[in-house]
């Protein structure tokens, strides 16, 4: 057990002058982060996680790289709350690259907005199907991180072949936003 504490302690660095600025800038008490989101048994808090490295960086502890890269997805993620946030983030992670998805997502997103007749939730194997609650999760996590995972996009596509008669000119937008045509009745 002492090998690997050591080995871990050998692969944590000091913090450098970048990285006590992102914790400075989202422990200044004027970030509003989300609320804790639960994922199984496990509770993810932005707001504890961030005081808990600047603690651990004031201490003189170092971070892991995963430690590292959890801060600055964590500092992107808050960056629209701070003036000239997209210069801190070039600034101080000056590696970063923007996710990069399909760039229809966020149109089709828009498109599904006026969808006023969602299918009610349906019980399914001990799990709860409610398309009106992934859309509502899928929009949430569009505006936060401005990208979907492949994975949800063909959900969102598949989902908005489903409300087609709901969505103006779905049919005219059908090969520019790479949708599915609508299903003949």
């Amino acid at each position: 057990m002492k090998a690997v504490a050591h080995a871990h302690a050998l692969a944590a660095k000091p913090p450098d002058a970048a990285t006590m600025r992102k914790l400075e800038l989202l422990n200044a008490g004027n970030i509003k982060f989300g609320e804790p989101r639960k994922f199984g048994k496990r509770i993810f808090d932005d707001s504890k996680f961030a005081g808990s490295l600047h603690d651990q960086a004031k201490s003189g502890k170092g971070f892991t790289e995963n430690q590292y890269a959890a801060l600055d997805k964590l500092f992107v993620k808050y960056s629209e709350q701070m003036p000239d946030g997209e210069k801190l983030i070039a600034e101080l992670i000056p590696n970063y690259q923007p996710p990069v998805g399909d760039p229809n997502a966020g149109e089709i997103l828009q498109l599904m907005r006026g969808v006023a007749d969602w299918r009610p939730a349906q019980e399914s194997k001990g799990r709860t199907w409610d398309d009106k609650a992934f859309f509502d999760s899928l929009a949430t996590q569009y505006a936060r991180k401005k990208s979907l995972s492949p994975r949800q996009v063909g959900a969102l596509k598949k989902m908005a072949r489903k409300y087609a008669p709901q969505i103006p000119d779905y049919d005219a937008r059908t090969e520019a936003l790479a949708l599915m045509p609508r299903k003949k009745e």
